[in-house]
C-alpha cells in the first residue's frame, strides 16, 4: 500500500509528463536558421486554409487585368495569382479567375 508521500511523488511525477508533453507538442523548433511551425519546414502561403472565405467567379472580358480585377475586389493581384496559380500574370478572354474574399485579406 502506498504511503501519501508515495502519492504526492506519483501526482508530481504525473504532471510534468503531461506539461513536458504539452511543451512538445505546442513548442517551435529551429529547421534551416529559420523558425517554423513545428510540423512544417515550409512558408505558410498567404492564404491560410483554415480562413473562412466566400469565393467569387470572375469570367475575364476583353481588356480585364489583374489590377483591375484586384482593385475591383479590394485584393491583392499577388493572392490572386496564388490562389489561381497562374504563371503569369495575363489573362485571357473568358478565362475564369477565383476571387477569395476574406477579411483578413482585403486591404
Amino acid at each position: 500500500m502506498k504511503t501519501a508521500k508515495q502519492n504526492i511523488i506519483v501526482v508530481f511525477l504525473a504532471s510534468i509528463c503531461i506539461m513536458l508533453f504539452f511543451v512538445l507538442l505546442f513548442s517551435e523548433r529551429r529547421d534551416d536558421n529559420n523558425l517554423s511551425l513545428r510540423y512544417t519546414s515550409t512558408p505558410l502561403p498567404l492564404i491560410d486554409i483554415f480562413t473562412p472565405c466566400e469565393i467569387v467567379k470572375v469570367n475575364v472580358l476583353k481588356g480585364d487585368t489583374l489590377d483591375n480585377i484586384a482593385v475591383n475586389y479590394g485584393i491583392s493581384k499577388e493572392i490572386i495569382v496564388q490562389y489561381n496559380k497562374l504563371e503569369t500574370n495575363e489573362l485571357s478572354n473568358g478565362m475564369i479567375v477565383l476571387i477569395p474574399l476574406c477579411s483578413e485579406l482585403s486591404k
